[in-house]
């Protein structure tokens, strides 16, 4: 039994506008791997495919190879599948907390968590013969991950890594209603991400790669606000136009999915009334 104690405390600082109190406790992190590189022998065999495709999986896989002759097209035509067709829903109970379920069975049952949509998105990858693998990230630390002991409790999430055209590309399957082509893909904020390749040495596959984000060529979110004003009769309109781009536009697509055009209409009239009341 291991016990840590801090005694005579200061009190924590409060926010009175937010009512929350600061997060002063500290953080005690343990650890039974000595190396990233034990992380990622303890993830590959995890993450292998056992035994040959089902044949749903290589009939749906033989599907997107007809439907385009191009791979970036199979590729993206997998890619939304997977994003919008096999709901997110993860069971993390037993071994399935770290260990994805098997392809086959994500593809019948049409739900999985991100580890499940990540291993079933690489395994078609690599039946069209384009290379890609999962990578492990942390949400909240995002690039500091790598300052953690090496663990497994390092990682909260799971995307893929794919290497198309001399660049890696980085898509989470959990993300739905995404779209464009690659020329306009914008990677995850997620800022590191932690490679688990099951076809090399994963004793020297541990390693953390960048998640570059590309300059914007344009805001991912504008606003055009045209006041017309008729003195005639002391009245005014005011018309609200919304362009979003990369990631924001993906954010709506998934509100909109949601929510009816009455919601976002009221939520935006109230958004307004406050601004104007400030």
């Amino acid at each position: 039994e291991y016990i840590w104690e801090r005694r005579n405390l200061p009190a924590p600082d409060f926010d009175a506008e937010t009512t929350q109190v600061a997060d002063e406790y500290r953080t005690l992190y343990l650890s039974e791997f000595k190396s990233w590189q034990e992380i990622a022998a303890w993830a590959a065999p995890l993450y292998r495919v056992q035994g040959p495709l089902s044949p749903a999986l290589r009939q749906q896989i033989e599907k997107w190879r007809q439907a385009s002759l191009q791979p970036e097209e199979q590729m993206l035509a997998a890619l939304r599948f997977i994003q919008d067709e096999i709901r997110y829903l993860g069971i993390e109970l037993g071994p399935h907390s770290h260990q994805p379920h098997q392809p086959a069975q994500v593809l019948e049952r049409r739900y999985g968590d991100c580890k499940d949509k990540a291993l079933l998105f690489t395994t078609v990858l690599g039946a069209l013969g384009i290379e890609a693998y999962p990578a492990l990230v942390n949400t909240d630390l995002l690039e500091r991950v790598q300052e953690l002991p090496p663990s497994p409790f390092a990682f909260d999430h799971v995307i893929t890594a794919v290497k198309f055209n001399g660049q890696t590309y980085w898509f989470d399957p959990t993300i739905s209603l995404q779209r464009g082509g690659l020329a306009k893909h914008y990677n995850p904020g997620f800022g590191r991400a932690f490679a688990v390749r099951t076809q090399t040495n994963a004793a020297q596959s541990g390693a953390f790669e960048e998640i570059p984000l590309p300059a914007a060529s344009a805001p991912f979110k504008t606003i055009r606000e045209l006041y017309t004003v008729n003195p005639d009769n002391h009245s005014a309109r005011l018309e609200v136009t919304y362009t979003y781009r990369g990631p924001e536009a993906d954010a709506m697509r998934d509100y909109l999915a949601k929510n009816s055009l009455k919601d976002l209409a009221k939520e935006w009239l109230a958004h307004l009334h406050q601004r104007d009341h400030t």
